[in-house]
């Protein structure tokens, strides 16, 4: 498996022998909370880059890199899982570093499901875990597939140099789209096969998912429809060794004013959710927002000015009522505000 990686890392020392276009961006966020119960207490910043470099090779081939410097306020150091190296065409990629494991990262599926469990880039990454993902992309005929592997480059994991299989299909059908997603057994990890089918019908978006799990089998059907400025939808899943899930929601959108009312009987195999979310487009930069979500036990009001050439000011109060002293959500409504007051500027070049 090593030999994989090193002819990988020749095909990108040798693409970077001609001038390459370089480009940089980033932001950076100065704020104040007031609550040391979430992640910030006081003034806090932060300030963070993406450098990609990317040239054209002479056999139509693009190759490149991006870096991604995050966190520089905390001193933070830069490793493996900071940057991306890539090779495409128009019909091709392979790529390695910072990435996430296709299946998750792309899967659909229909809400409710118990067993749609595949791995995320923050379990392959963690303690112990892989240091980077190899993801493989080609596409033919309308089909788009993806292949992803976990890629031990320090010899820690207990786990071969490549592994950690998730696999995600997708393709058009005349007028349905389906998709196929699977994810390899290894460690403590069960193996997750997911067939999910959409189509549109009569004005209405459809949607059936199919997942198999060592753990159990669902089965569930979604459904949105359009009815002037209003969106409503609804799921229905039943999971065999969980309980059944099923939700509502409707969404509606005119002019400066956007509102989001949904309720889900059951979240994590555990209790039944419940909110409204709306916002109010006040014009010249301002926006105000403000929701009551996770069951009405949270609650938050705020507003946005957009200062102009990428900067914007936010101030919000947010209040995550279920949460302990000290353990409080910094993740409330959406967008995710942090728990108590926070003036925040942020700029964006």
């Amino acid at each position: 498996m090593k030999s994989i990686l090193l002819a990988s890392a020749s095909v990108f020392a040798f693409a970077g022998a001609a001038a390459a276009d370089v480009s940089v961006n980033g932001s950076a966020e100065l704020g104040y909370n007031d609550d040391a119960a979430g992640d910030n207490d006081g003034f806090y910043h932060d300030l963070d880059f993406t450098i990609v470099a990317e040239q054209e090779l002479d056999n139509g081939l693009t190759a490149g890199a991006s870096l991604d410097i995050s966190n520089l306020s905390d001193g933070g150091d830069i490793d493996a899982s900071d940057y991306t190296l890539y090779i495409e065409s128009e019909t091709a990629a392979l790529r390695f570093g910072d990435l996430d494991p296709v299946a998750e990262d792309n899967w659909g599926g229909v809400d409710g499901s118990a067993y749609e469990n595949f791995n995320d880039q923050d379990v392959h990454f963690g303690p112990g875990g892989f240091e980077a993902m190899l993801v493989g992309e080609i596409m033919y005929g309308g089909i788009d597939g993806m292949i992803s592997y976990g890629v031990d480059t320090d010899g820690a994991t207990l786990e071969d140099d490549l592994d950690a299989l998730q696999v995600y299909v997708t393709g058009e059908f005349g007028t349905v789209s389906a998709e196929l997603a699977y994810q390899q057994a290894f460690g403590p990890t069960e193996e997750v096969l997911g067939l999910g089918v959409s189509t549109t019908l009569a004005g209405a978006d459809l949607g059936l998912a199919f997942v198999n799990a060592d753990s159990g089998q669902s089965i569930g059907v979604d459904v949105s429809y359009p009815i002037g400025p209003v969106t409503a939808g609804a799921y229905f899943t039943s999971n065999d060794n969980d309980p059944d899930t099923y939700g509502v929601s409707v969404d509606y959108s005119d002019g400066p004013i956007a509102v989001n009312v949904f309720y889900d009987n059951d979240v994590d195999n555990n209790a039944e959710d419940y909110g409204i979310e709306g916002s109010y487009d006040v014009g010249n930069g301002l926006m105000i927002m403000a929701g009551v979500v996770d069951a009405g036990d949270d609650t938050y009001i705020a507003g946005t000015y957009d200062l102009g050439g990428g900067a914007e000011l936010l101030v919000s109060y947010a209040d995550d009522g279920d949460g302990a002293s000290g353990a409080a959500d910094d993740e409330i409504g959406d967008p995710e505000y942090q728990q108590g007051t926070t003036v925040e500027v942020s700029f964006e070049f």
